[in-house]
């Protein structure tokens, strides 16, 4: 299996979240652009391609935005992408320069979108999941048939925050 790791917020996540006490076969990619966050969705369609089977990528939703232009090119390869849309991109609410409360407005980009219109208009699969129990399922699924799907795990930045702290 492929795993192809955003940047930002979601490779510091399976960074700090991973465990190698079990033993996978996973080839895990990322790359890293002029600002880490374009061309994401097109990088992992060349791995997808390159290897000539499934790949998951896992982005956040301000580098899925940069990339939208790639959806076409998800139709043609096997892409199974998670979204983790926390509605802001929240990278620097993790770093120490989240100390300073008055760099949290122009540090982060607020929106409220929902990603299913912009997968409609590339006729892509999209489901929108609400728990952990919904991604496993959707996720395995598509796993299972081999079919590229576009998979939006909306949550809150703040409950990240607190996640981390813990860790």
């Amino acid at each position: 299996m492929n795993l192809f790791l955003a940047n930002s917020t979601v490779i510091r996540s399976f960074d700090s979240y991973a465990s190698n006490l079990i033993n996978k076969q996973i080839s895990i990619f990322a790359n890293r652009g002029a600002s880490g966050i374009e061309g994401l969705i097109a990088s992992a369609c060349g791995v997808a391609d390159a290897a000539k089977k499934i790949t998951t990528l896992v982005i956040g939703d301000i580098s899925f935005l940069h990339d939208l232009n790639s959806l076409q090119l998800i139709k043609e390869s096997k892409v199974i992408v998670i979204i983790a849309n926390n509605y802001s991109g929240g990278i620097f609410s993790l770093l120490p320069i989240a100390q300073d409360k008055s760099l949290e407005v122009p540090l982060t980009t607020p929106h409220d979108y929902s990603f299913k219109y912009a997968c409609q208009q590339f006729d892509l699969d999209y489901k929108k999941v609400e728990s952990k129990n919904q991604l496993t399922e959707v996720y395995l699924k598509a796993v299972e048939n081999n079919q590229t799907c576009i998979i939006e795990v909306p949550f809150s930045n703040n409950d990240n925050i607190e996640i981390y702290k813990k860790l």
